[in-house]
C-alpha cells in the first residue's frame, strides 16, 4: 500500500517537471520573440525619426592649418 503511493507520487511529481520543463521552453520561446519584434518595431520607428544624414567623406583635420612645414627653410 504504501509503495504503491509512494511510486504514485513519484510519478506525478516526474509529470509535473515534465510539464513544467515543456510550459518553461514555450514561455521562453514566447518571450524571445516577443522581444524580437519589439527590436524590429523600435528599428522601423527610428528610422522614421531621424532621417538617414549624409555625412561628407572628406575630412579636415588640423584646424585648417597646414600639417607638413615647408622644406626649404633654413634653421641655421
Amino acid at each position: 500500500m504504501y509503495e504503491s503511493q509512494v511510486t504514485e507520487c513519484k510519478e506525478d511529481i516526474t509529470t509535473m517537471t515534465n510539464e513544467t520543463f515543456k510550459l518553461k521552453k514555450k514561455y521562453h520561446t514566447q518571450n524571445k520573440n516577443f522581444l524580437k519584434i519589439k527590436k524590429e518595431t523600435l528599428n522601423s520607428t527610428y528610422k522614421t525619426i531621424f532621417p538617414d544624414i549624409s555625412a561628407p567623406k572628406k575630412k579636415i583635420y588640423g584646424g585648417g592649418f597646414k600639417i607638413m612645414t615647408p622644406s626649404n627653410i633654413c634653421w641655421y
